[in-house]
C-alpha cells in the first residue's frame, strides 16, 4: 500500500536505523498492526539506507499479500510459525521485536491458554535465542494499567497498576504484566537488554473488517449503515496513528535507555465522540444504548486511559 510507504520515509526520518548495522533481527507478529509496520520500516531501512542486517518475520499465518514486497530474499525472510507450540531457532539474534499476541478483546478472551502461551512460554522460549548483550523488545499493553485513579491520570510508568484478576479480559493484562516480569528477571539475572512496551489504542492501515477493537467495531457497523453503541460511550481512549506508534516502538528498540515506556497517542475523545466522528464522515446515524447488560460484550475495560509521554 502506497501510503504504508510513505508513512515508512517519514519514520525512516524520525529513527535512525543506523543501530540495525550487521545485526540480526527476529520479528514475531509480523501480520499485525504493528508488526507490518515494523516489517516495512526494516525492508526500507536495508534497500534505502544501506543497512546491512538480517531480519526473520514470523508469523501463525501466511504473509499478508500487501507486505510480501517487503520480503528481500535471504535479507529478509518470513517463516509461518506458530509461537503457542514448541518451536526453535538455530542461530541467536541481536534484537528480537516480539509482537505476537491476541490483542484483539474477542480474541484474546475466546483463546485465553493461548493468549498465556505467547505471552509467557514464548517470551521464555524466546529469550533462548537472544545473543550476548542483544535487545529483547516486549509489546505490552496500557492494559497492565488496569483501572487508573483520578489522581495518576495520565498514568505514568511508575504506576503499578490495578488489574481485577477474575474479569473476562484478565487473562491478556496478567499474562502482559508476567511477561514483563519474566523479560525484566532476565535482565537482571544474564547479559541481555530489554525494552518493555506498553502500548495504547492504535489504528491506520492494516485495520480489517474483522478487527474487534474499538475502531474496527465502529467502522464496521459504519458500513452496515447505522453505528449503535452498547452503553453511553463514556469511557475515554487515548489513540495514536500506527507510523506515529511504529516510529516510537524503533527508537525505545534501537535508540531507549530506559527499559520501560509507554507508548501512544495524545489525542483522547469519549467513545461516543470517536462514534460521532465516524458518524459524520460515512453520513450515518449514531444512537446510544442505555441498557447496562450491553456493556459486557467484551469484559469490562478501563474507562479513562490517557499515557504519559513525558
Amino acid at each position: 500500500m502506497d501510503i504504508v510507504q510513505e508513512d515508512i520515509i517519514k519514520v525512516l526520518e524520525q529513527v535512525d536505523p543506523t543501530p540495525l548495522q550487521k545485526k540480526r533481527v527476529l520479528l514475531t507478529g509480523t501480520n499485525g498492526l504493528l508488526g507490518g509496520y515494523l516489517l516495512a520500516y526494516l525492508s526500507t531501512a536495508i534497500r534505502k539506507k544501506n543497512i546491512s542486517c538480517r531480519v526473520c518475520c514470523v508469523s501463525r499465518r501466511d504473509l499478508n499479500p500487501y507486505l510480501t514486497e517487503y520480503l528481500e530474499g535471504a535479507t529478509v525472510t518470513f517463516e509461518k510459525k506458530n509461537l503457542e507450540e514448541l518451536f526453535e531457532y538455530n542461530e541467536r539474534y541481536d534484537i528480537i521485536f516480539h509482537a505476537a499476541g491476541y490483542s484483539q478483546p474477542k480474541k484474546f478472551i475466546e483463546h485465553p491458554q493461548g493468549t498465556a502461551k505467547i505471552n509467557i512460554d514464548a517470551t521464555l522460549r524466546l529469550m533462548e535465542y537472544i545473543a550476548n548483550d542483544g535487545t529483547f523488545v516486549f509489546f505490552s499493553s496500557a492494559e497492565t494499567y488496569g483501572d487508573i485513579p483520578a489522581d495518576r491520570i495520565p498514568v505514568s510508568e511508575t504506576y503499578r497498576g490495578n488489574v481485577d484478576t477474575t474479569g473476562k479480559r484478565a487473562v491478556y493484562a496478567e499474562a502482559k504484566r508476567l511477561g514483563e516480569a519474566i523479560v525484566s528477571s532476565a535482565v537482571r539475572g544474564g547479559n541481555m537488554k530489554a525494552r518493555i512496551l506498553r502500548i495504547s489504542h492504535t489504528y491506520g492501515p492494516g485495520i480489517t473488517k474483522e478487527d474487534t477493537r474499538l475502531i474496527g467495531d465502529l467502522l464496521r457497523m459504519a458500513e452496515s449503515g447505522q453505528i449503535t453503541l452498547r452503553d453511553e460511550g463514556k469511557a475515554i481512549k487515548t489513540f495514536g496513528y500506527v507510523a506515529d506508534t511504529a516510529a516510537m516502538i524503533l527508537y525505545a528498540g534501537l535508540h531507549g535507555k530506559e527499559m520501560v515506556y509507554n507508548i501512544g497517542g495524545s489525542d483522547s475523545l469519549s467513545v461516543v465522540e470517536l462514534a460521532n466522528k465516524i458518524g459524520q464522515a460515512y453520513g450515518v446515524p449514531v444512537s446510544v444504548k442505555k441498557e447496562e447488560g450491553q456493556k459486557t460484550h467484551l469484559g469490562e475495560d478501563p474507562q479513562i486511559v490517557r499515557l504519559d509521554m513525558r
